[in-house]
């Protein structure tokens, strides 16, 4: 009998050390998951920023060459017209 106390006992020992580390380790894991989340909005906010700049640019170009196509930017470049779009049917 004695021995199998001891076990639970440490066995219990184990499981609280367990859910203390755990809980510091979601503590933490919130605290990070919230500063991402506001990086993310940071950066996102400064995209937004930057690329508003950029559509002024680049309406006339893409006006005056509306077939253009770029080889290594394809997926930039149908953004770009993508937002023109949204731009002037907002308007």
């Amino acid at each position: 009998m004695e021995r199998a106390e001891v076990l639970e006992n440490m066995a219990q020992a184990r499981k609280e050390r367990l859910d203390a580390i755990s809980g510091e380790a979601k503590e933490r894991l919130d605290l990070l998951s919230e500063e991402t989340r506001e990086r993310y909005d940071m950066l996102r906010q400064r995209y937004a920023e930057l690329t508003g700049a950029t559509l002024q640019a680049s309406r006339r170009l893409v006006r005056a060459f509306p077939r253009m196509e770029s080889r290594r930017h394809k997926e930039l470049l149908e953004e770009l017209k993508r937002k023109l779009e949204e731009v002037t049917r907002k308007r």
